[in-house]
């Protein structure tokens, strides 16, 4: 057998993965909008008259009050992975996938407002909203049945 450096990190990594997929596509989502969020306030975005903020928000004081909305719900799910309290863990992850939420079903709401229907590219964005949904709907579940202790 041919011993490859660092395999038990990626055996660890892949057993992590495999057991927690919602995790993993929760923590995508909280970092995709996150680095939307932070490039957004950045001097890297130019607003202007044809891309979607840039249509609503052409000050740079709108469009930093905007990526804080952005930025805020990602950074709830980043510490509620990183709390040992289990409970305030769920209750963390959970507030953020409601924000995460509401994040991207604003922004396809945005898309089709600026855009119109044709560019079909909010349909994307708004299937991204709706996985966030379930599961914040998923993490209130299991607060409710951590707190209840029935399934019910």
């Amino acid at each position: 057998m041919i011993w490859v450096k660092g395999a038990n990190a990626v055996n660890r990594f892949h057993s992590w993965v495999s057991n927690r997929p919602y995790m993993v596509i929760e923590l995508i989502l909280a970092v995709v909008i996150l680095g939307f969020g932070i490039y957004l306030a950045s001097p890297f975005y130019h607003a202007a008259a044809t891309t979607t903020i840039g249509a609503l928000f052409d000050s740079y004081v709108g469009r930093a009050v905007l990526s804080f909305l952005y930025i805020v719900p990602p950074l709830f799910t980043l510490v509620g992975f990183c709390v040992k309290n289990y409970t305030r863990s769920l209750a963390f992850r959970s507030w953020g996938a409601l924000g995460i939420f509401n994040a991207y079903l604003f922004v396809s709401i945005l898309r089709i407002i600026t855009q119109g229907w044709i560019p079909v590219i909010w349909i994307f964005l708004l299937a991204l909203s709706l996985i966030a949904g379930v599961i914040h709907l998923r993490l209130q579940y299991e607060r409710k049945v951590l707190n209840d202790g029935t399934s019910n």
